[in-house]
């Protein structure tokens, strides 16, 4: 069975702000450092991203010192059905796990209400598992792909630190190229939004809270400039939050949002 290599990006980043962690914390990171590899086995289209988080966390017994928080990985795996012009519709496996590398103790638990007392719960890894439809369009000076991810395995961590069990996300990216195009990028602008849907049991499917297929869980954003200094490095600067939209210390109202900012560099082989 042929491999074909088709880009491999090491890529560093440093960060400010918070994030949601394993164990029910707030990590607030300072630096990310990560590989990205884009390949084909035979016609399945590959993409494997690996990266670890370094910085500060927020348990509950206070805030540690700088030290390895996580380590991230996303992998999807996509066979294209149909093809034609810039048009690519792709069915194939998506996957993603998160491992910490400290034991924590959680830092807060939000008060009894009837929502979190359903997923009043520690997560101490992650590892989700789905099906992923994925529509591309990439054309000159647009590329633009549409993910819609149909999860049958794991649970996350809300940005209110409450679990839940995932069962939908619909994940649209963008990039736009302001200067030089797909081919040969200089100014790029790269948009991604994905909302995540939540399983929730004892409940039709249409409901008139929780809407179609489970409640609506989270919603989160990355926002990224680059500039490419040449063919193998940019340079960019980044704007990013996740934001809870369902299920706090009110069944109405949101609670909990951990956003931040940050620049990096890129090197591609």
């Amino acid at each position: 069975m042929d491999i074909l290599l088709l880009t491999t990006t090491l890529y560093l980043s440093q960060i400010g702000g918070e994030m949601p962690g394993l164990y029910n914390t707030i990590l607030k990171p300072k630096a990310i450092l990560g590989i990205e590899e884009k390949f084909t086995i035979g016609h399945f289209n590959n993409h494997l991203d690996i990266n670890t988080l370094y910085g500060k966390t927020v348990t509950g017994r206070g805030t540690t010192n700088s030290q390895l928080q996580e380590l991230h990985g996303q992998w999807t795996l996509l066979y294209p059905l149909y093809q034609k012009g810039p048009e690519t519709f792709q069915v194939g496996v998506y996957t993603s796990v998160a491992l910490p590398f400290h034991s924590r103790t959680p830092y807060i638990h939000l008060p009894s209400t009837a929502y979190s007392n359903e997923e009043n719960e520690v997560i101490k890894k992650e590892f989700l598992v789905g099906t992923d439809f994925n529509f591309n369009f990439s054309y000159d000076k647009v590329d633009s792909s549409l993910h819609n991810i149909i999860f049958f395995h794991g649970k996350k961590v809300a940005p209110n630190l409450l679990a839940y069990q995932p069962l939908y996300a619909l994940d649209w990216c963008n990039s736009f190229y302001f200067l030089g195009d797909v081919a040969h990028p200089k100014l790029q602008l790269s948009t991604e939004m994905k909302f995540w849907f939540a399983k929730k049991a004892g409940v039709s499917i249409i409901n008139t809270h929780d809407g179609i297929g489970g409640t609506k869980r989270e919603f989160d954003y990355n926002i990224r400039l680059l500039y490419f200094l040449n063919k193998h490095i940019d340079t960019y600067v980044t704007a990013y939050g996740y934001n809870n939209l369902n299920r706090g210390e009110s069944v109405n109202d949101p609670h909990g949002f951990r956003d931040g900012y940050g620049f990096g560099f890129e090197y591609r082989f």
